[in-house]
């Protein structure tokens, strides 16, 4: 049985190989390029409509930033340029105003009150409220609003419960001053006046605590302050005690000198 035999192929000449070999290279290399190049124009389109969106509307891109911090990790400059606008002081940083929110140093301010002008003036960071870029950051991380502090300082209400709190105070060492303010009710507020650095200011280097002139405390206090006035102090200040959360053992030295007085004017 005769077996068919495939036709023998005509060997390629070596010329034409080297040829196709240096054409499939030449091919391989052009689409390479061709993708490196598709690359290159996606990235600055991408970097083109970052760049838009920034000047469109930086006060959304900042807050979207603090709020999804992981979707802008591949641009960084968002965090870090100073694009965050301040009263009276160059620009701030994301990265700036959240390490000084983290330490509550991180301040704002609309009207250029007496306190935010004295405050910038000691370097403190205070945000333009009044642009939106820093109305968003403040917003976003709490800032600390010194105008109503302003007034609350301007309008602080002296009363003989309160001279005889704030003496006891200073008698145990502490930074502590409690002012009144009308319209606060029961609320208790308070604020580190130390970081702002208000040279001049009878508030330097205080934390500063306010009640309500209407507080149900005061008036108990105030009306046993004529009779039991030991008492009166050491009932104001557990309360506020109680109130600013403070640690045990700060607690105790503040109550351990008044205490005692009350424990003996009650015997008497």
């Amino acid at each position: 049985m005769s077996q068919e035999t495939a036709p023998l192929r005509p060997p390629v000449d070596p010329t034409i190989r080297a040829w196709r070999t240096w054409l499939g290279r030449l091919a391989l290399l052009s689409a390479l390029g061709g993708l490196l190049g598709l690359a290159l124009l996606l990235a600055r389109r991408t970097r083109r409509a970052v760049a838009l969106e920034v000047g469109h509307d930086l006060s959304a891109l900042l807050q979207g930033a603090l709020q999804q911090p992981e979707a802008f990790a591949g641009v960084p400059a968002v965090f870090q340029r100073p694009l965050v606008p301040t009263a009276g002081g160059p620009a701030i940083s994301l990265d700036d105003a959240r390490a000084l929110a983290g330490k509550s140093r991180l301040y704002r301010s609309r009207s250029g009150s007496d306190l935010a002008t004295r405050a910038v003036a000691g370097g403190a960071r205070v945000l333009e409220d009044s642009v939106p870029e820093a109305r968003a950051v403040a917003d976003a991380l709490g800032a600390i609003d010194l105008d109503p502090w302003d007034r609350m300082l301007a309008a602080a209400v002296a009363s003989p419960l309160l001279i005889a709190v704030n003496a006891a105070l200073k008698a145990a060492g502490e930074r502590l001053v409690v002012i009144a303010a009308s319209g606060l009710g029961e609320e208790v507020r308070s604020l580190d006046l130390q970081p702002l650095r208000l040279r001049g200011s009878p508030w330097h280097g205080r934390r500063v605590v306010v009640v309500g002139t209407d507080n149900p405390w005061l008036r108990d206090a105030a009306l046993a302050l004529a009779t039991r006035p030991n008492a009166a102090v050491f009932a104001a200040l557990d309360f506020l005690a109680e109130r600013l959360d403070l640690p045990a053992e700060p607690r105790a030295r503040l109550l351990h000198a008044v205490a005692r007085a009350a424990v003996r004017e009650a015997a008497t």
